[in-house]
């Protein structure tokens, strides 16, 4: 997010505005290592963590209309990071009635929320393939229909784009 968008009213001067994207960006990378160290070490709350502090820091800028126009590049990879974080998790998890996760709905709520804004990102992008590719994989999933049909319509748009 650019300082300007980000900041009050306030003059700030530019050796503050410096500092203030440094911040940011050291933030996205930080939320990036974590959640690659967590896949490394199969530790699975690093990787929903990182993903949960990531998501509410930039949800005032999710909340955006025009958030793709405001988001730092090292944004978007923090939330690449984050989505295929979450989704190898999902792929490779193993629920039986000894291995409950309570809080499965929560993280699902917040890895379809994540994928909605991705592939709003890649269609921005022009990353056609990739915006498909995250709808086909949220897609498979067990979603509500309100989020199905927005995948669907995310993917509509895209392929006929591309077409």
């Amino acid at each position: 997010m650019t300082i300007e968008d980000d900041q009050d009213d306030r003059d700030y001067s530019s050796e503050d505005k410096k500092k203030f994207k440094e911040w940011k960006v050291n933030f996205c990378k930080h939320v990036i290592q974590s959640i690659k160290f967590g896949s490394q070490a199969q530790q699975t709350w690093l990787i929903f963590n990182g993903t949960v502090e990531f998501w509410n820091n930039y949800l005032p800028i999710f909340k955006q209309i025009a958030f793709c126009d405001t988001i730092l590049e090292e944004g978007v990879q923090a939330m690449i990071e984050s989505f295929e974080g979450m989704n190898n998790v999902f792929e490779n998890a193993t629920f039986s009635a000894e291995n409950v996760d309570y809080e499965l709905a929560k993280k699902m709520n917040i890895f379809t929320n994540l994928a909605v804004m991705l592939a709003r990102m890649y269609e921005f992008m022009e990353k056609k393939d990739d915006a498909v590719r995250v709808c086909d994989i949220l897609l498979q999933k067990q979603l509500p229909s309100h989020l199905r049909k927005t995948f669907d319509s995310i993917k509509a748009r895209v392929t006929k784009q591309v077409n």
